[in-house]
């Protein structure tokens, strides 16, 4: 409301001024309206970097600098181009659609050291993450996103959906989206303040084909989905699976300073002709799976986990628990528990900020960027997590990782990182290439990351 008011008031000022300059050169009546359409285009401008602050103050990781607008001659209703962070951002004002490209780029180097002697853990590097997409929106209340992931052997499918807005608190979303049952999870990996999730993410749904529904109220907000199997592709004769996953999140105290989360969540799967594989590497991309329960026929799957969060200034604690139920069809029912501990500080004094519809935490935005007067932001992390994969007839791992990151934000879509994780881990038997029951060391990566 106040857009349009500050708009109107905008282009009622602009006219009054140029007024009595018109009633002295006794213009013609199409140079009043020369004037007019000028003033019109130049409103268009201000609606336009409005709408970018507006988008930035709301937790966006970009920071929008106009570089971009109509031309004198050009038609008002045009399309605008303003650049937002490191990526253009084309929006047509009259109407409020909006396109701009997105994507990352992670590269990592790993070293490892271990506390058994026969065993080496490696070392080495890696295109961790390649991802090129776009997002926009055809109206206010229609918008997209779709994006592929170029790092591995094949190309991988990241969100790729479309989603209604039918109110200012409630939305749709239908494709290849993420099933919301972990702040974990839930939190982008641009954005955390470790190189990988923790070990609990392990049991995260991921992305599938699916219907999702968000609303929220003035405390409370839940999103929850049904979905089909992981893979776009079935194969012929094949009975696909289906999951169901709810997340409810209460926030009882958020202000300028201060946020207080609390969730709850869980999920369904009911496997069809799927086997069951539940695995973990600790917390670092180029270790072996230490954590693996192995492929083994099941008929369902349930889970339960609990999350909070607090944030005070620039600190910010969350930890969560988790509990999963696996209903094997010839081995024993099997109970999996994993949950960590975190706590991120930074140094800088920034602020990252909370997202309610969704229950997370967004980037980090440098209060000063590098080049511009500034040194970027600087964040200390710390965080501890556990895994029980042994249960039943199931012996996948049994242990916990401390892991320490240090991150560098020249500017809010640069970020150089470094961590270091120490993990140990029992009854981990069925683990190859090392083939040793319980494995016990260190690893420690950098990488550089940017993000438009």
């Amino acid at each position: 409301m106040y857009r349009k008011i500050s708009a109107h008031v905008i282009l009622v000022f602009s006219i009054l001024l140029w007024c009595p300059f018109v009633a002295v050169a006794e213009d013609s009546l199409e140079e009043i309206r020369a004037l007019v359409n000028a003033q019109e285009r130049q409103l268009n401008e201000l609606k336009s970097r409005l709408a970018q602050l507006e988008s930035a103050a709301a937790g966006s990781v970009a920071e929008p600098v106009a570089v971009g607008v109509n031309s004198p001659d050009s038609n008002p209703a045009s399309a605008a181009m303003a650049w937002a962070g490191a990526s253009p951002q084309f929006s047509k004002p009259e109407s409020e659609s909006r396109f701009r490209f997105r994507g990352k780029f992670q590269t990592e180097l790993m070293t490892t050291s271990s506390d058994v002697e026969t065993t080496d853990y490696g070392r080495a590097s890696e295109i961790r993450r390649v991802r090129l997409g776009a997002q926009g929106a055809f109206s206010p209340s229609l918008d997209y996103v779709a994006e592929l992931d170029f790092s591995g052997d094949k190309i991988g499918y990241e969100d790729i959906f479309i989603r209604y807005r039918m109110s200012d608190h409630t939305a749709i979303r239908l494709g290849h989206h993420e099933a919301s049952v972990s702040l974990d999870d839930e939190t982008s990996d641009s954005n955390h303040s470790f190189l990988e999730r923790s070990l609990h993410n392990s049991l995260s749904l991921g992305r599938s084909v699916g219907l999702g529904f968000e609303t929220q109220g003035e405390r409370w907000s839940l999103n929850a989905g049904l979905f089909g199997q992981s893979q776009l592709d079935t194969e012929v004769g094949e009975s696909e699976g289906w999951k169901a996953a709810a997340r409810l999140m209460w926030t009882p105290l958020h202000s300028s300073n201060h946020t207080w989360h609390l969730g709850a969540a869980s999920y369904y799967v009911s496997l069809g002709e799927e086997d069951y594989r539940v695995s973990a590497r600790p917390e670092s991309h180029q270790l072996a799976a230490l954590f693996d329960t192995g492929e083994h026929a099941a008929n369902d799957v349930k889970y339960v986990g609990l999350e909070a969060a607090f944030q005070h200034h620039s600190l910010l604690f969350q930890a969560e628990f988790g509990e999963q139920t696996v209903d094997y069809t010839q081995l024993d029912e099997s109970r999996f528990v994993t949950g960590y501990a975190q706590a991120a500080w930074l140094i800088s004094g920034e602020q990252r900020n909370y997202e309610r519809s969704h229950g997370k935490f967004g980037g980090v935005v440098p209060a000063t960027s590098w080049g511009e007067g500034g040194q970027g932001a600087v964040e200390l992390a710390l965080r501890s997590s556990y895994m029980d994969l042994v249960s039943g007839d199931i012996s996948g791992g049994k242990g916990a990782t401390l892991s320490v990151g240090l991150n560098w934000y020249p500017k809010s879509f640069l970020r150089l990182s470094a961590n270091w994780v120490h993990f140990d881990i029992d009854n981990s038997l069925e683990v190859l290439p090392q083939g040793y029951a319980a494995h016990k060391g260190d690893a420690f990566a950098i990488r550089s990351q940017v993000t438009w």
